[in-house]
């Protein structure tokens, strides 16, 4: 003799399970994709903004890190204050 779910209980199972994350960045990147050839009228415009952003991101990264390390040789001192910028305590 088995139990069925049903109602409330039935849904709140089924949560339990949860999403895959794949499918969540799948659809993400999808709505994104949608509204910016929404936004720019064009089909193949928002491929260009989606492959260069983290192109984008991983160079603001390089020049936080060349900044880092060019100013600790010529200027040690200069560190300390390093320490405590909020930029480059994401690098």
């Amino acid at each position: 003799m088995g139990f069925d779910y049903m109602g409330m209980s039935y849904q709140e199972q089924k949560a339990r399970q949860g999403v895959p994350a794949w499918a969540i960045f799948g659809l993400s990147l999808l709505f994104v994709f949608l509204v910016l050839a929404a936004l720019y009228e064009s089909w193949s415009l928002p491929w260009s903004v989606l492959l260069s952003t983290p192109v984008a991101v991983f160079g603001a990264l390089v020049a936080l890190w060349l900044r880092r390390v060019v100013l600790g040789w010529f200027l040690p001192p200069y560190m300390v204050q390093m320490e405590n910028d909020v930029y480059t305590r994401l690098v």
